[in-house]
């Protein structure tokens, strides 16, 4: 579960049997910031990847078991939106969003960007098959 509100996000990670409150991760920003959550993806270990707009855009990720930050990246682009993650079967992160604001972008600008999910490292250019 996850909520942007103001200057606040909040990632909970509930258990699947119970409903309870397993951890709790915030991220509070100073004011005129704004928290904006795109998306968020789990890998099979568990960590929660958070992409969005947290004073800037940026990509999180989070510990399975409590919830701390392992790695906080900001998205590779300037003024480049995260819209959509996913994590790989080689533990890569592959980010995907706007190359820039929407109302300068020419129709079909995008960016990808992969990441080594355990550290964070990159980008890494993409590997065709």
């Amino acid at each position: 579960f996850l909520a942007a509100q103001g200057f606040t996000v909040r990632v909970r990670r509930i258990d699947g049997a119970t409903g309870s409150e397993r951890w709790l991760h915030v991220e509070t920003l100073p004011p005129p910031s704004v928290a904006v959550v795109r998306d968020l993806t789990v890998d099979p270990d568990g960590a929660a990847y958070v992409g969005g707009r947290f004073g800037e855009d940026v990509l999180l990720k989070l510990d399975p078991a409590d919830g701390a930050l392992r790695w906080r990246r900001r998205f590779a682009t300037p003024g480049g939106l995260v819209r959509a993650l996913t994590v790989g079967d080689r533990h890569e992160l592959v980010a995907v969003g706007a190359a820039r604001p929407f109302d300068d972008a020419a129709p079909g600008t995008f960016t990808v960007l992969r990441l080594h999910a355990r550290s964070g490292r990159g980008p890494r250019p993409l590997r065709r098959p």
